[in-house]
């Protein structure tokens, strides 16, 4: 797979993976679905054995997409923001890639692309 991403960065000037959720899923206090969708991103690329730059390229080509959306952008964006702020909370350091993740949301909220 790094075979892979890394002709992807060398040959297009963009790009971009993109992982949907469903706003109920989004919107669940229960945090099992959000880890797990970014964790089956992160195992499908194998993204812990990038690296730096890979990583890095990588993790800024993330979007979120919100399926069956009932509110505004910003409205995910804020939910966006929350579930970062829980999971930032070190004392949740048994979800698997939980430093990962965090990094993933702090980048798509940064950047707006939700």
């Amino acid at each position: 797979m790094s075979y892979f991403l890394s002709s992807c960065f060398e040959r297009a000037s963009t790009v971009r993976f993109i992982v949907v959720i469903a706003s109920q899923n989004l919107m669940c206090q229960n945090l099992d679905f959000i880890c797990g969708s970014f964790n089956e991103l992160i195992e499908m690329f194998a993204l812990p054995k990038f690296g730096e730059r890979l990583k890095k390229n990588f993790l800024d080509s993330i979007s979120v997409v919100v399926s069956s959306a009932t509110h505004n952008n910003d409205h995910y964006k804020t939910r966006l923001s929350t579930i970062l702020n829980k999971l930032a909370d070190t004392r949740l350091e048994t979800i698997k890639n939980r430093e990962l993740i965090v990094e993933m949301l702090k980048r798509v909220v940064a950047t707006a692309r939700v």
